[in-house]
């Protein structure tokens, strides 16, 4: 760094952070085996947060890889703030698992679009469920104002799924768009089916 070589200090940096992430992955693989050392866990991520930005922040992606589900990374901000009000959260350090939570949901939505476009995205329907499984809880863990930051961010994604996957029907044949399409709830009977010959087709 003293020297200016910027290029030499950008790799030692990956090469540090990257073994940060290393030690921090093991320590975890560790606490999953003493209960002890798990209950300690959340005061050790808030040390982390009041010693070093970057670290704590670490510590969270850590936490969200280990996760069945990472949009529940979100559940630590809403216990730290004691309320589900998106302000309380954004004055916590916790504020920033609800950006992790969004900027995971763009990656996904981001690799749903390829998928689409490439026409072999086989796991498309898992992947669909991934991500309305993180809106929901996005919208039912917080209590997201529409004209927040947050929700301005959540509506974006919202939009740009609905866009994509209307894009996808619409170039379907017609009898799967009608198959497809959304229907009024005084069109569907009570026990109604699909027409087994319209799904063969």
């Amino acid at each position: 760094m003293l020297a200016g070589d910027r290029a030499k200090t950008e790799r030692f940096t990956r090469i540090f952070q990257d073994r940060v992430a290393a030690a921090i992955e093991a320590n975890f693989n560790v606490a999953a085996e003493d209960e002890k050392v798990r209950r300690l866990r959340k005061a050790l991520i808030e040390n982390a947060a009041a010693r070093d930005g970057e670290l704590f922040l670490y510590a969270l992606l850590t936490v969200m890889n280990r996760m069945t589900a990472p949009w529940q990374l979100i559940r630590l901000g809403v216990k730290a703030a004691g309320s589900d009000t998106a302000a309380r959260v954004a004055d916590t350090n916790y504020g920033v698992a609800v950006n992790i939570v969004l900027a995971e949901l763009e990656r996904m939505v981001a690799e749903l679009r390829d998928d689409l476009r490439s026409g072999q995205g086989f796991a498309v329907g898992s992947l669909l469920k991934t991500i309305h499984d993180a809106a929901r809880g996005l919208r039912t863990e917080l209590a997201l104002p529409v004209d927040s930051t947050w929700g301005r961010a959540l509506a974006a994604q919202r939009t740009q799924i609905s866009d994509l996957l209307r894009t996808e029907i619409e170039s379907m044949p017609g009898r799967v768009r009608r198959l497809l399409r959304l229907r009024p709830s005084r069109e569907i009977r009570p026990n109604s089916v699909l027409d087994p010959n319209e799904v063969a087709v």
